[in-house]
Order: structure tokens, then sequence, then C-alpha cells
């Protein structure tokens, strides 16, 4: 009886045309992708409808939206490559790079890969699609959307979101900081660069917030260089340092923390002798816009305060009261909490060992 009511209803629904379809699928199954090519078709459908248009106006509008903005990038990147195949573009650059080139040819490939970067959502624009520019930000603290606003957005960002609503996690910490790190950057055989002097002060910076009591699954680093990331992650690895947040740190280059936010966002710059491919202004608006309540930037003063873009983010900082500080006069303090917590930590173990010493003892003796 139950079967054939079950069979009814199967006939039931497939009598009636569903104006809803669900596609659930695994990781890596193609679901952007799908969702692109659904997204041209209805493109297409509406552009052959007869319904008559006011002006350059069209009577439909089709609104893509996502928990998350790497899931809207994602499909954005799908809508670029099943347009104009940019993707097997961009890797025949990428492959290029790897060739036996010249300095100067290979500024020209990288040029071009950083344009077709940025220029993922430019098909739709050429098909006359307006954007509609969403101009309040409702994820950082005035003071670091200041920035961006400044250096990108003229003037024309709005905020959603008040100071006192992204106070301090931390009342020693500054909400925008640029910590001078006199280091020096040294480059590897794929010519990536790093630096091991911001690589330590920002590891003791990390280890200095844990043991302030900040989750390390809040904070968030960004460096411009694979070779730094690299550097970074072994360090927080094989640092000797008895707290299990450490590895909850992400540690990420700008391009893969697109999308992403954290409390706490630390930038190294590496970059010592020239700024080299750091000034990207599509990389320097990801990279400065990460951090909701802090944005600590280590990197080296005299070389950044030379470029214009940069120069222009360092006087923000020094705009705002510790926000511009010397990693050898500030380490000191970072010395002095690590200290506390490696003497409370031995004070704790040890009071460990004589409760279980004395219970061990008691036992015996019973």
């Amino acid at each position: 009886m139950m079967a054939s009511h079950e069979n009814a209803e199967v006939k039931e629904l497939q009598t009636h045309t569903l104006p809803i379809t669900i596609i659930h699928g695994v990781f890596g199954a193609g679901k952007s992708y799908l969702l692109a090519v659904v997204i041209l078709f209805f493109v297409q459908l509406f552009e052959k409808s007869e319904v008559p248009t006011v002006g350059n106006a069209r009577p439909w509008k089709l609104l893509i939206s996502s928990s998350t903005n790497v899931a809207v990038d994602r499909v954005l990147l799908g809508l670029h490559a099943s347009s104009e195949n940019e993707n097997e573009q961009l890797k025949e650059l990428n492959a290029l790079m790897k060739e036996d080139l010249t300095p100067l040819e290979k500024i020209y490939v990288r040029k071009s890969i950083e344009q077709h970067k940025l220029g993922t959502n430019k098909t739709l624009l050429k098909q006359g699609h307006k954007p509609v520019l969403l101009r309040t930000q409702y994820r950082c603290h005035p003071a670091i959307s200041a920035i961006s606003n400044d250096l990108f957005y003229e003037g024309n960002l709005m905020n959603g979101i008040s100071e006192t609503e992204r106070s301090p996690l931390l009342e020693w910490l500054p909400t925008l900081c640029f910590y001078n790190v006199k280091g020096l950057e040294q480059i590897e055989r794929d010519n990536s660069f790093h630096n091991v002097a911001e690589a330590a002060f920002t590891l003791k910076l990390i280890q200095s917030l844990i043991v302030s009591g900040i989750a390390g699954s809040v904070i968030g680093v960004i460096t411009l260089y694979k070779s730094q990331m690299y550097k970074l992650c072994h360090s927080l690895n094989a640092v000797d340092f008895d707290h299990p947040d450490i590895k909850a740190v992400q540690v990420s280059t700008v391009d893969a923390f697109q999308g992403a936010e954290k409390e706490i966002i630390i930038l190294s710059c590496v970059r010592t002798r020239q700024v080299g491919f750091i000034d990207s202004e599509k990389r320097m608006n990801v990279a400065l816009t990460r951090g909701r309540r802090h944005l600590l930037i280590v990197g080296n003063l005299a070389c950044l305060r030379k470029n214009q873009l940069w120069g222009r983010v360092i006087q923000h900082c020094e705009g705002r009261e510790d926000g511009l500080q010397h990693a050898s006069q500030c380490e000191p303090q970072l010395n002095h909490l690590l200290k506390d917590y490696s003497e409370k930590q031995a004070e704790e173990k040890q009071k460990k060992k004589s409760e279980k010493d004395k219970s061990h003892s008691q036992k015996v003796m019973a």
C-alpha cells in the first residue's frame, strides 16, 4: 500500500514542471562551471526575447549571490573562461614565464598575466552589461577601509560599520600599524623572494597575539611572495612553542586570500631593494582589505616609502596613534609577553608534576 502511494506521488510530480531545480554535488564536480553556463544561457535567452526596451534599459535583471565572495569569484571566472577562453591563454603565459626569458621579456609577460587576472568580468562589460557598484563596506574598521578608499575608490567608499563595532581585540594592539623591519630580501631559484628578518618578526608577533589570548583561527598572514609563505609556514611548524592555536593561523599569498577575511591581518611585504610587482593595485587592494579589526603591515620603511602607492599607505599609518613602529623598539614588549607565558607554563608543568608525585607517593604508602 505504501509503495503504491509513493508511486502515485512520483507520477504526480512528473506531470508538473517544478519551477525550482536543485543541483547538489561534491567539491570539484563543476557546480560553478555549470552555474556559469546557466547564466550565459539565461543572458542569451533574455537578449533574444521580444520584450520591448525603454531606451538602453533592459527589462530583465539576473542576481547571483552566495554565502562567500570566493564562490561568486569562481562563477565570474567561469563566465570569463566560457566566453573568450582566457584561461587557456593564461596557462600559456604562466608556462612562458618558466622559459629562458630576458628580464625585459619577463616584465612584459608579467604585465600580460596581470591584465588577464584583472579582466575577469570584462566579457560581460563588453556585452553592454553595466555593473552596479555596491559602495558600502561592512568588513573593515573605518581606519583600514580609508586606505583603499583613498588609493583605489576616489573617496566614494562608504562604511557600514563603525569604529565601536570593530574595537581592538587587545589594548596594546594598534588597529593600523606599519612595523619597520630592517631585513634583507633574498631571491630563490624560481624568482620568488623571501625575507628572514620579516619572517622572524612576524612569527614573534603571532606568538605574542596567541599568548595574549587571541585564537589562531582569527589571525591571517598575507605575503606577496610564495617563497615567504613557505618560509613562514615552516617557521610556524618548526617553532618550539607549546600552544596548539599556532597551527590554526592561516598563511597565504594575496591571490589565495581573495574573498577571505580575518579579525587580524599581518601583511609581510618582503622587498627591501625595490618594490617589484607588490605595487600591483589589484593585489594591494586585496591585501589591505582582508582585516576586520587590525591591519599590521611588516615591511622595510625606507624601500616602500619611495613608492607612490605604498608611501600613501604609510602616511595613513603615521596618522594613527602607534601607527608607525620600529621592530627593534617594540620587540622588548613582545619578548616580555613571551617570557611571562613561558614562565607560567613552566610553573603549571611543575605544579602538575608535584601533584602527580604526591599522588604516587600516597599510593605507595597505602
